[in-house]
């Protein structure tokens, strides 16, 4: 019965609106898109920058220009302090002030100057108008003292008291004064654009922080989406490789099976039907060789006839034991192994060694065992050119293995031949026991065959019953 999982509607939005953020970042417009939107902020901030430093410098310009303005009134103030005091107490200590403000009137008439002409049109004639009348009235206030200095005070309070120098005192200070206004308040609007800026600076490097944050965070996400992604692909193909391995592994199994069968059943046939065959054809020939005594061209024939049978039954009998092993049916590993070691000597004219600790195996696993061994000893007689072999069984903490040495020609075991399946089919033999198979060959120097699997439990009767040999 299938198994219904729970509706999560918000997380089903919040996926698609991953999936919908992800293919929007996949898309090919999607970086140069994030890459203008930055640029874009940049501007923003430089512009602010820019601007920011260019109403910052103007301001300190307004202020410079009012502090001179200011100072200029207060070298007029000086001016006719002195005019004054000297008039009043003859103190050479004020005519020391006047000169040092004369001294200090060009600097600050120019700066004063500056200051007014970038006002425009109105500032220009008001900067001739203060030049003007502040030289006049130092002019004036110079003539007064000078005639203070030289005994005449009356001519000298009298031009100090002339109505038409305060009239141009008076113009001069309301002409500054006026400028001085305009100037805070141009000041003012210069402060007022500074917040501007740098509120607009400020939100542009938040912006692009945030964008900055933003990108990051979906970059990570995007590699720990990728990340995670990959992983469970690798986890779906490393499930669905232990699936197949274990449906090839079954499917070899089976195929070894099935091979087994089909070579028990021809090795039966060939021993009921073709043995019988030959058997009683052997035995009609005798009869007939008994009353044929009398020719001894027919006894002749008849010989080679019988000996061609008898060649013929031995054939059958090793074609036999290939397929179907009897002597491990009836007598066992240890002594199967040992035939197959001896036939294989005389066939390959070379000693093949044995050595077999005793333990005890289940039929398929003797099995598969003994074809391991007789499919390396085919190899090596094959390709190994060797002059002599080792078998070795051994059992070690619950495992057997089993290794065929020569000191033959070795080979590259990292290079696959084409059309040579014999360490393919012993493989599969060592899997189908749950076990493994190394190999271990340098060229020159001869290989080593390895199968090691683990020994499984075998039932009691045969466990309890003793080792033929």
């Amino acid at each position: 019965m299938p198994v219904t999982l729970p509706k999560l509607p918000e997380r089903a939005s919040l996926s698609r609106r991953t999936d919908i953020l992800s293919h929007w970042l996949r898309h090919r417009l999607a970086f140069p898109a994030l890459v203008l939107l930055a640029a874009a902020v940049l501007m923003v901030s430089e512009a602010t920058y820019d601007e920011t430093t260019s109403t910052l410098r103007g301001g300190i310009a307004l202020t410079d220009a009012r502090l001179q303005a200011a100072h200029l009134l207060q070298l007029l103030t000086d001016a006719e302090t002195a005019e004054y005091g000297f008039m009043l107490t003859g103190q050479n200590k004020f005519l020391t002030r006047f000169e040092q403000a004369q001294k200090e009137l060009p600097g600050v008439q120019l700066a004063v100057t500056g200051f007014l002409l970038v006002q425009g049109s109105e500032g220009a004639v008001a900067a001739r108008r203060v030049g003007e009348l502040t030289d006049r009235k130092f002019a004036q206030v110079a003539r007064s003292l000078q005639l203070a200095r030289t005994g005449d005070v009356a001519a000298a309070g009298e031009l100090g008291r002339d109505a038409t120098a305060h009239a141009e005192v008076t113009e001069l200070r309301d002409t500054l004064h006026a400028h001085l206004t305009n100037a805070t308040a141009m000041q003012q609007v210069a402060r007022v654009s500074i917040y501007d800026a740098l509120l607009a600076s400020r939100v542009a490097v938040g912006s692009l922080t945030l964008i900055s944050l933003i990108s990051l965070f979906l970059f990570l996400w995007q590699i720990r989406r990728q990340d995670r992604e990959r992983s469970e692909e690798r986890g779906r193909l490393r499930l669905e490789v232990q699936i197949r391995t274990a449906r090839l592994t079954e499917l070899a199994k089976y195929f070894q099976s099935v091979r087994e069968d089909e070579r028990a059943n021809v090795a039966r046939e060939l021993h009921d039907e073709l043995g019988a065959v030959l058997t009683v054809s052997k035995l009609e020939i005798a009869r007939a060789r008994n009353k044929a005594s009398e020719h001894p061209e027919i006894l002749a024939s008849l010989a080679r006839v019988i000996q061609s049978l008898d060649q013929g039954i031995a054939l059958k009998r090793r074609i036999i034991e290939d397929l179907s092993p009897s002597s491990l049916t009836h007598l066992g590993l240890k002594i199967a192994l040992e035939n197959l070691c001896h036939d294989m000597s005389a066939t390959l004219a070379i000693p093949v060694h044995l050595s077999m600790a005793s333990f005890q195996l289940a039929a398929p696993a003797q099995l598969a065992v003994y074809r391991f061994v007789q499919e390396a000893l085919t190899n090596i007689g094959k390709y190994a050119s060797a002059t002599q072999v080792t078998v070795v069984l051994t059992v070690f903490a619950g495992h057997v293995a089993v290794e065929v040495q020569d000191d033959g020609v070795g080979f590259d075991a990292l290079v696959s031949r084409a059309g040579r399946h014999g360490l393919s089919g012993m493989q599969f033999r060592a899997e189908s026991l749950g076990g493994a198979m190394s190999v271990l060959s340098i060229p020159g120097r001869g290989s080593t065959l390895r199968i090691e699997f683990p020994q499984s439990p075998v039932d009691a009767a045969i466990a309890s019953a003793p080792m033929k040999s």
